[in-house]
C-alpha cells in the first residue's frame, strides 16, 4: 500500500473509533451519572449507620464493609464519568515541557525499573489551558499502556512539539486547522493489529490474553483529553511497538513573565 492509500486507512480508522468512542462515552456517562446518585444515598446512609453505633456493636464491621465497597464503587463512577466527558474540571494554564519534567519521577514509577523513560521536550515555550492533575492521569494511563506492552522491557519515549495543522507533516490528518500542542509517547512493545487498535480505547478492554488490562485506563485517557478540547491517536503496528499522541489547543507561544522580584523595603 503505498503512503496516501496508507494515509487515508488511518483517516478511516481515526474517524471511525472517534464516533464509537463518542456512543460508549455518552452511554457510560449518563449511566455514571445516575448511578453516582445512588450511591450517594448509599454512602450517606451507611455514615449515618456508623455514627449511631458503638464501636463495639457486633454489626458495625458489616457496615464498614459497605462504606468501602460504596466508596469503590463511587471511584468507578468517576472514571466512567472522565470516560463520558461529564466530570468537572479545574483548568489552568501549564506549561507542557516543565510539566512533564515534573512527572518524570512518577512516570518511571509507573512502568517499572524494566522500561526506560526518556524525555525529548521540544515545546518550551507553549502554554496550554488543562486540569494539570486530570493531564497527570492521561498521561499515566498511557504509559500504564506502554508498561503492559513490554512486560519484557524496553523504551518509553515521551517527546513534545508545537505543530500546525494540517500543514505541518508531523500533525495527525484528522485534526481541525489550528496549532496543537502533540505530546508523543512511543514504546518499543510488542505493537497492535488493527482490529485491536479498534478497540483499544474502549472500557475494560484488554490488548493482551496476559495482560492484567488497563481496565478504564485508555478509555478515561481519551475522555480526558476529548473533554479538554484535544485528541488522542493511535498509531501501531505488529512487532513495531505504539504511539500515542495527545493534541491540546495551544494557548500561547510566549515565555511566561517571570514574578517581580520583592521590594525589601515593603518587609514582603
Amino acid at each position: 500500500m503505498d503512503d496516501d492509500g496508507a494515509e487515508q486507512v488511518r483517516r478511516a480508522e481515526q474517524i471511525q473509533l472517534t464516533r464509537t468512542m463518542d456512543a460508549v462515552g455518552r452511554l457510560a456517562g449518563g449511566i455514571a451519572h445516575d448511578f453516582n446518585n445512588i450511591l450517594t444515598a448509599v454512602n450517606g446512609y451507611a455514615e449515618l449507620a456508623l455514627a449511631g453505633l458503638a464501636e463495639a456493636d457486633p454489626t458495625r464491621e458489616d457496615i464498614v464493609e459497605i462504606r468501602r465497597a460504596g466508596e469503590r464503587a463511587t471511584a468507578l463512577t468517576r472514571r466512567l464519568l472522565a470516560l463520558g466527558r461529564r466530570q468537572v474540571l479545574i483548568p489552568s494554564k501549564v506549561a507542557p515541557d516543565a510539566f512533564l519534567t515534573d512527572l518524570a519521577g512518577h512516570l518511571r514509577e509507573a512502568v517499572g525499573d524494566a522500561v526506560t523513560v526518556d524525555l525529548e521536550l521540544g515545546a518550551r515555550d507553549t502554554r496550554v489551558l488543562v486540569d494539570p492533575d486530570q493531564l497527570r492521569e492521561a498521561i499515566l494511563n498511557v504509559a500504564a499502556q506502554a508498561r503492559e506492552a513490554m512486560p519484557d522491557g524496553g523504551r518509553l519515549t515521551i517527546s513534545t512539539a508545537a505543530v500546525d495543522a494540517p500543514q505541518d507533516t508531523g500533525s495527525d490528518p484528522t485534526l481541525p486547522r489550528g496549532r496543537w500542542l502533540r505530546v508523543a509517547l512511543a514504546d518499543t512493545g510488542s505493537g497492535m493489529d488493527a482490529e485491536t487498535r479498534s478497540h483499544v480505547f474502549e472500557p475494560f478492554f484488554v490488548t493482551e490474553p496476559r495482560s492484567k488490562g488497563a481496565g478504564l485506563a485508555l478509555a478515561m485517557a481519551w475522555g480526558i483529553v476529548t473533554q479538554s478540547g484535544g485528541h488522542l491517536t493511535l498509531a501501531s503496528e505488529p512487532g513495531r511497538g505504539s504511539i500515542f499522541r495527545l493534541y491540546l489547543p495551544i494557548l500561547e507561544s510566549a515565555p511566561l513573565a517571570e514574578p517581580a522580584p520583592a521590594d525589601p523595603s515593603t518587609g514582603s
